[in-house]
């Protein structure tokens, strides 16, 4: 028996060996999405349709989770890239709060 796993991505690419390893080791990863941090939209949207092909095609399970762009603008876009760690810690934090919820 598998044992039920919440994996955050932000693409299909970045999820193939995670995922393989997991599953090798005995976890069934359902795949979850939230990433306003990812521009332009474009890029975004192309992320997010190759992860939902790449999850159709495996049987993966993917969970779209909320995104507030206006949210990430106001708090995390300010931080600005001089202060990488606060940044990526204000970041990580809206988007894993939004897979937790």
């Amino acid at each position: 028996m598998s044992t039920p796993l919440l994996l955050h991505a932000c693409c299909a690419p970045c999820s193939l060996e995670p995922v393989r390893l997991l599953q090798e080791e005995g976890f069934a990863p359902t795949i979850c999405w939230a990433n306003p941090n990812i521009q332009p939209v474009a890029e975004h949207d192309r992320r997010l349709a190759e992860l939902r092909r790449w999850c159709a095609q495996t049987g993966i399970p993917l969970i779209e989770a909320g995104e507030d762009r206006a949210r990430w603008n106001a708090s995390v876009a300010p931080i600005g890239a001089r202060d990488r760690e606060r940044r990526c810690r204000a970041c990580y934090g809206i988007r894993l709060s939004e897979a937790c919820r």
